[in-house]
């Protein structure tokens, strides 16, 4: 086979008028004009079947040709395998290639499908069997292969380096899937059969992720192959059939339907031929999905919903009206389209002249969202460039719309350049056309000995082709790339740094390693990495998604060249750069691969419309965008970032991503600079949703990561005050007066709660990333903050009354567990268990806090107890103490002036007395409790040296006890001239009157259960003088007294809230009826209490005083009863 490399250059030009070339600047290159092509053919040869082909890596980027415009290198070799499939082929024209991006290769032959990293020649290339593959008896040997119906899967979809699976197509329907290129294989392949119509064929295959892929087929249908998670067996895959051009069908394997709103995209009916219907697919960006679809004559971008549906965003034929290829053209129509991020280059043919010759042009639009495409530059004609289809070296047959369909389905391709949007490179069998549409300038390479594909590589400047006699071939501008013009602050080493990184996104392996050598030895190394990584990401005008793909591709260069100058290649993570550097670079590195991340979330809501924002009611969101600008603005200066008035505040914000996560407390600083509360609201939603989305990304990150970066950003304390303040913005704007009404209801309460959740995970992470550092200082912090937040969360919640769910409620009334099921979420995520508690309580969810017993135990049973007390629901804590009685001395050690209630009640008489006693000691008590407190301590004693049979004369303990009642009793001389004498009716008269007068609530309780237990306990005195004590006082005060009384004696009664005044049985009633009772008399006594009950007024707080005044009317039979029994025998 002969080879020869013809160059030609061609400047586009109207007849009559100058060259285009050099009459405009390119914004990256000013080309200057080429010579003329030669008349006579290359000096270079090769003897036919005996080619000499470059080895070895001293090969790499040896330069086939060049002038001052481009450059034509050998990038690599082919594998011994790839030259085999070729030799095995039965025609060239049956083999097939594509360069992906990442740098892999594939190459398809009827029988064979190799993948090998072109950018890696080192790497071992994985070959498939494809008769294997299929099962056999697989009449698609017959077509020409196609490599664009093969998708590469990869372990890193940011980076795209390491190809471990990939996805098949036969043109005839059949599916194969490999999971695991690397082990498995084909072991493991999974099928699966499409049920295509007649005469259709599957056409290009492009992956949206590792396990959803598109197909296109010949019919303008496009079928979404859904890949299962199950390994083994046949392939499990959820197919969804969007297409206009029929029907889908129902299999055991698949799930098909139609999505008719794609109509747009099918020209004919389902019995059109094969070869004037085209699809081909794009891939634009992976979220939201989107893809555009070409036919002949349509471009339809396609997209898919939150549900999974696919369905046409727009479509549009304009391209093919725009182009004005020449004047009486006729079948004008598309061939191919590329895209790369917001740019795409279209290329369109048409038949011109008697001879009926094809003639090519490329336009280049930019893909706006809403819009369509845009045109960028004018359309330009390609006059020179051939596909050398005719003489059927294609094997493709020649149709009468001009378009030949021998070589994977189209004559012609086009591709953009990775690093400079405005360089299209067309190709066919033979020729490769370079075009600068910018400036108009374009040059020609022609290859005689064909080339099977090519495609772009990531980060390059330049097109990559594999030819069967060369190898991968790289055809680039002679110009470097901009990445060489990044200035450093200190030259010389600096500088060879970046133009490293350049030969390494260029694949010049070689030239990589020899501009890294004299750096690998620099001390400086770590700083001149990190000015790099800090120019990528502050790439200024540079749109964040190429900053993001440039910094990946700079960390993957520091990955994967050695370490040391003598080592070829860094065969294991201790022999790279990366590993090399010190923690602290590479945690810069790190954090601004998550600023990129960061910034690109926060960009999508910086630019969205006000009508995204659901949380803002439709009246207030035509001041959303002013309010959104001035805020974004405000922040820009507080971290003392330029905010000029005249530049466009949202692209400003993005200009420095290495300190964007500086910037975000300022967002918060900013709010409340506002004229009236509703500008104030809606600057905290949007602060809100920028919170949420860039919280939620930083956290998506850091699991990814093996080990969390204990310094990070998040854990600062300038950043968990921003996130404090705007929960405070949040709990304040129920109350302001335009505040609330410019947000939907229930955005408060949803709002603080995620919030509030993201402040308290910050310290859960970093106790997670740092245990040894997280102490009690951290844990003290974390309480505090979750307490807080917790019950304010509690009351807005109460106070919002809707059904809160996690994104927002719907207005309507809600039950009470509804309304505070924000509140319950988040003390179930950080355990707050005192919310957890108030919650059921004041639910009356029985069943969650028995769910929340058994899995917390003491700790929830101890904050159960808490929250009955601060409620005065001394029942319910006795009902506890029954059954935990460890658990109520616990909680009651905090509360000494009721500490001794469950020892008198248990009849631990001592510790009782001994508890009395401490608190008769505390001269913070007030001296009247104090004073009852010991002569309940010496009641409580007595009757303990009573079961002991202890001689009172001789007991110490008593002296002591009779000590304190004096020394109280001298105080009360001194301070209130009081008489040392007080009967025991007075006494209890003073304790009730304190205790309706004390605060705190605990001193009240204290006195009102002091008075209970000397009426329980008291063995002298006149019944009827205590119960007037009792009883002669107003309504309130009985109904203060009747949770304390029921606690002192054990009864069961239900609680008495409030009473009207005057409602009682005098005391005067009571004594007269209880003087001189007998049995008969008791009955009668508690008949009377009964009839007297039944005649109150109807109304509630009447009728709760009956359980009072029938505990007191049980208590009177009962002491009286006592008194008549006769004293024992001595």
């Amino acid at each position: 086979m002969s080879s020869f490399l013809r160059t030609g250059s061609h400047a586009l030009a109207s007849p009559g008028k100058p060259p285009l070339i050099g009459s405009s600047a390119s914004a990256l290159t000013s080309p200057t004009p080429p010579t003329p092509p030669p008349t006579t053919t290359s000096a270079v040869s090769r003897t036919p079947g005996r080619s000499r082909r470059p080895t070895g890596s001293g090969a790499a980027a040896a330069a086939l040709d060049r002038n001052e415009f481009r450059v034509v290198e050998v990038v690599a070799p082919c594998p011994s395998i790839v030259r085999q499939t070729i030799r095995s082929a039965p025609s060239i024209a049956s083999v097939s290639a594509r360069l992906h991006p990442s740098g892999y290769a594939v190459v398809v032959s009827p029988t064979r499908l190799v993948v090998w990293n072109a950018c890696r020649p080192d790497e071992p290339a994985h070959a498939i069997t494809l008769d294997d593959a299929s099962g056999g008896g697989d009449d698609d040997a017959r077509e020409p292969a196609a490599a664009d119906r093969v998708a590469l899967i990869y372990d890193r979809p940011v980076e795209q380096r390491t190809c471990t699976g990939l996805l098949y197509a036969r043109a005839h329907g059949h599916v194969v899937f490999v999971g695991d290129l690397q082990g498995a294989g084909t072991a493991a392949a999974r099928h699966l059969r499409l049920d295509l119509h007649d005469s259709e064929t599957v056409t290009v295959v492009e992956m949206v992720n590792a396990r959803l892929f598109l197909l296109g087929t010949s019919q303008n249908r496009l079928v979404q192959v859904d890949v299962g998670r199950e390994s083994g067996g046949a392939l499990d895959a959820h197919v969804v059939v969007v297409a206009g051009g029929g029907d889908g069908h129902r299999r055991a394997s698949m799930l098909t339907r139609v999505v008719t709103a794609l109509a747009p995209l099918s020209s004919s009916s389902s019995s059109s031929s094969s070869s004037d219907l085209l699809p081909y697919l794009s891939l634009c960006s992976p979220a939201p999905l989107t893809a555009l679809a070409l036919t002949p004559t349509t471009i339809s971008e396609v997209a898919a919903s939150e549900t999974g549906a696919w369905s046409v965003a727009w479509s549009t034929s304009a391209p093919v009206d725009d182009m004005a290829l020449a004047p009486n053209l006729s079948a004008c129509h598309l061939v191919d389209l590329a895209c790369v991020r917001h740019r795409v280059v279209v290329l369109t043919a048409a038949r011109y002249g008697p001879l009926n010759r094809t003639r090519y042009a490329v336009a280049l639009y930019d893909r706006r969202a809403g819009a369509g495409l845009v045109p960028v530059h004018r359309a330009c004609p390609i006059d020179a460039f051939d596909t050398d289809d005719d003489d059927g070296s294609s094997g493709g047959n020649d149709d009468d719309d001009g378009q030949t369909h021998g070589w994977g389905g189209r004559a012609a391709r086009v591709d953009l350049s990775d690093q400079d949007p405005a360089l299209a490179f067309v190709y066919g069998r033979r020729s490769v056309a370079i075009v600068d549409l910018s400036t108009g300038a374009s040059d020609c390479v022609r290859f005689d000995d064909g080339l099977l594909g090519g495609g772009r590589c990531r980060d390059h400047r330049g097109c990559f082709f594999v030819s069967a006699a060369h190898g991968v071939v790289c055809v680039r501008l002679a110009r470097g790339p901009p990445t060489t013009a990044i200035l450093h602050e200190r030259p010389g080493a600096a500088l060879g740094l970046p133009s490293a990184f350049t030969a390494f996104q260029q694949a010049r392996i070689a030239n990589c390693r020899a501009l890294l050598a004299p750096l690998l030895t620099s001390a400086s190394l770590a700083d001149d990495v990190e000015r790099l990584s800090t120019a990528i990401v502050d790439g200024g005008d540079t749109p964040l998604a190429d900053r993001q793909a440039r910094h990946a591709a700079f960390c993957e260069f520091l990955r994967s060249m050695p370490s040391s100058p003598g080592a070829a290649t860094a065969d294991n993570d201790d022999g790279n750069i990366w590993a090399r550097l010190p923690p602290g670079t590479r945690s810069t590195l790190r954090a601004h691969a998550d600023a990129l991340d960061l910034a690109l979330a926060t960009q999508a809501i910086v630019g969205a419309p006000a009508a995204q924002f659901p949380e803002v009611v439709p009246g207030a969101r035509p001041r959303f965008d002013a309010v959104r600008r001035r805020v974004l603005r405000r922040a820009l200066r507080a971290a003392g970032l330029p905010a000029p008035d005249t530049a466009r505040v949202e692209d400003m914000f993005f200009a420095r991503v290495s300190q964007f996560t500086d910037v975000l407390p300022g967002l918060v600083d900013a709010l409340g600079d506002a004229p009236d509360d509703q500008d104030v609201a809606l600057q905290v939603v949007f602060v809100c949703r920028v919170v949420r989305v860039v919280f939620s990304v930083a956290d998506e990150n850091a699991d990814q990561q093996a080990a969390p970066d204990p310094t990070s950003w998040m854990f600062t304390g300038r950043v968990r005050a921003a996130l404090r303040t705007l929960l405070t913005h949040l709990a304040r704007l129920p109350a302001s007066t335009g505040g609330a009404d410019a947000v939907q209801p229930g955005f408060v309460a949803s709002a603080y709660f995620h919030v509030a959740s993201i402040l308290c995970g910050t310290y859960l992470s970093e106790s997670g990333a740092n245990p040894c550092a997280a102490g009690a200082d951290l844990d003290a912090v974390y309480k505090r903050d979750r307490d807080q937040a917790g019950q304010t969360l509690l009351s807005l919640c109460a106070a919002e009354g809707v059904a809160a769910a996690a994104d927002g409620g719907d207005g309507r009334p809600a039950s009470p567990t509804a309304r505070f099921e924000l509140a319950f979420a988040f003390g179930e995520r950080f355990a707050d268990l005192s919310l957890l508690a108030q919650l059921c309580a004041r639910c009356a969810r029985a069943d969650r806090a028995d769910a929340y017993l058994r899995e917390h135990g003491r700790p929830y049973g101890l904050a159960t107890l808490a929250v009955l007390l601060q409620a005065r629901r001394y029942d319910d804590v006795m009902r506890w103490a029954a059954v935990h009685p460890d658990w109520v001395g616990d909680v009651l050690a905090d509360h000494p002036l009721l500490a001794w209630v469950p020892d008198l009640d248990r009849g631990d008489y001592a510790p009782a007395s001994a508890a009395l006693k401490r608190v008769a000691d505390d001269d913070h008590v007030a001296l009247r409790l104090r004073r009852a407190c010991n002569a309940l301590s010496k009641l409580a004693y007595l009757t303990s040296a009573r079961d002991d049979d202890k001689d009172d004369d001789d007991d110490a303990e008593l002296a002591d006890l009779n000590a304190q009642r004096a020394v109280l009793d001298a105080q009360g001389v001194l301070r209130a001239g009081d008489s040392v004498v007080v009967s025991g009716s007075e006494r209890i008269r003073r304790l009730i009157g304190q205790g309706r007068a004390a605060s705190p609530a605990d001193v009240a309780d204290a006195s009102l259960v002091a008075a209970a237990r000397l009426i329980r306990m008291t063995g002298d005195g006149d019944v009827a003088d205590l119960l007037d004590a009792v009883v002669g006082v107003d309504g309130d005060t009985v109904a203060s007294l009747a949770a304390p009384l029921r606690f002192a004696t054990g009864t069961t009664e239900q609680a008495v809230e409030q009473v009207g005044a005057g409602r009682c049985l005098t005391g005067r009633v009571l004594r007269e009826l209880a003087q001189g009772l007998d049995d008969r008399g008791a009955d009668a006594l508690l008949d009377v209490v009964a009839r007297f009950v039944d005649t109150l007024p109807g109304e509630p707080s009447a009728a709760d005083l009956g359980p009072v005044l029938n505990a007191l009317a049980r208590y009177a039979v009962a002491e009286g009863r006592r008194r008549r029994r006769p004293a024992p025998a001595p």
